[in-house]
Order: C-alpha cells, then sequence, then structure tokens
C-alpha cells in the first residue's frame, strides 16, 4: 500500500474505499437520470433568486432538497447568485441545465 494512503487511513479522516467511491458516482448518476429534471431546476432557479434578492433561502433549499438537488447543485447555485464560479477551482464547470443563473463572474 502506498505510504500515503496507509497515513490517511491511519488517520481520523475517512476515505472511502475506490469501490465505495464508484458506487456513489454510479447512485448519483442514477439519481439525476431518474429525477424531474423540470422541478429540479426550478426548485434551483428559486433558490438562486431568493439569495440574489437577500432573502431566508431555507424555504428553497427545502424545496430544492425535495426535487432531489444535491447539496453541490444547491452551494453551487448560491455561489452563482454572488457572482462566484460554481465550484471554487473551477475544475467542476456550471452544468448546462443551470447555465442561465450565470453571471459575469467575479
Amino acid at each position: 500500500m502506498d505510504p500515503s494512503v496507509k497515513l490517511i487511513n491511519e488517520s481520523a479522516y475517512y476515505v472511502p474505499t475506490a469501490e465505495a467511491r464508484k458506487e456513489a458516482v454510479t447512485r448519483l448518476r442514477k439519481l439525476r437520470e431518474t429525477r424531474n429534471q423540470k422541478s429540479t431546476v426550478d426548485a434551483l432557479t428559486d433558490m438562486f433568486h431568493a439569495e440574489e434578492r437577500g432573502e431566508n433561502v431555507v424555504r428553497a433549499g427545502i424545496d430544492a432538497c425535495k426535487s432531489y438537488a444535491t447539496v453541490g447543485e444547491m452551494v453551487g447555485v448560491l455561489r452563482l447568485a454572488h457572482g462566484f464560479p460554481y465550484y471554487h477551482y473551477r475544475t467542476i464547470k456550471t452544468p448546462e441545465y443551470l447555465k442561465h443563473l450565470e453571471k459575469q463572474l467575479v
């Protein structure tokens, strides 16, 4: 085993196995394929506009959860509402279904 992997495994930070990570990605893809995409996009758009107006986003967040939006999608939308990139390292691009929310990025 690679020494760095061994150190991580022995630390307090739990790293799932490669198989578990692959399974999680598979479940996420299935979720995105089977959810009502229009409902999810509408809920995320509502969350974006609530944040933009400075309103409480808890209700919008609950609605987004009910439409099976992921935590990453919700955080990304909140970042977009403030003019930041969807993902802070820009390694994850804004999904096509949320491109309409992009502003001039800071």
